[in-house]
């Protein structure tokens, strides 16, 4: 079972078991599809994700994959030697928070999490000083994802008072 979590946290393509990201190209397709599932269960399944989050369950954490998926679940035992490890408990703080409040605090601490991913395979590809600098460079060029939360949120709630102000004018 826990083989199969680590598997499906760290694998970088469905179709090759042992594939780890060697080259700037590759891990940076990594970082984009992992992001990619993170803004989906930040934005478009929010309220799904939020479900997820039990505050009763001990340290539930948020995985994103390289295919875009998310999951909720809880953290690996024992990671090998040197993985980053998620964040852990992201489902504590949020009876005391704001709905908003708490996904910017997840959407911070997945944004740590998808660089120290992207900095393990830079480490374990044993990129140049160049290619990391290239690397970084593609990664900071992306929102974060605290920032695609709060642009969302921002949308979000000028749709609300666009529609409000709509409905009293009629």
């Amino acid at each position: 079972m826990e083989e199969d979590i680590i598997h499906r946290i760290f694998a970088s393509s469905p179709e090759d078991d042992d594939f780890l990201p060697k080259t700037v190209e590759d891990i940076f397709n990594d970082f984009t599809g992992r992001r990619s599932g993170f803004i989906r269960a930040f934005t478009t399944d929010a309220a799904r994700f939020y479900s997820l989050c039990d505050p009763e369950i001990m340290n539930l954490c948020v995985y994103a994959h390289p295919n875009g998926t998310w999951e909720v679940n809880s953290p690996v035992e024992v990671l090998p030697p040197n993985l980053p490890q998620p964040v852990l408990g992201i489902n504590f703080a949020i009876d005391g928070m704001q709905f908003h409040d708490w996904l910017s605090f997840v959407a911070v601490h997945s944004d740590c999490w998808l660089l120290s991913i992207s900095s393990f395979f830079s480490a374990n590809a044993r990129l140049t000083r160049h290619d990391r600098n290239r690397l970084f460079d593609l990664i900071n060029n992306l929102t974060t994802l605290s920032e695609v939360v709060t642009i969302h949120h921002a949308i979000q709630t000028l749709f609300q008072v666009m529609t409000r102000s709509a409905y009293y004018r009629r």
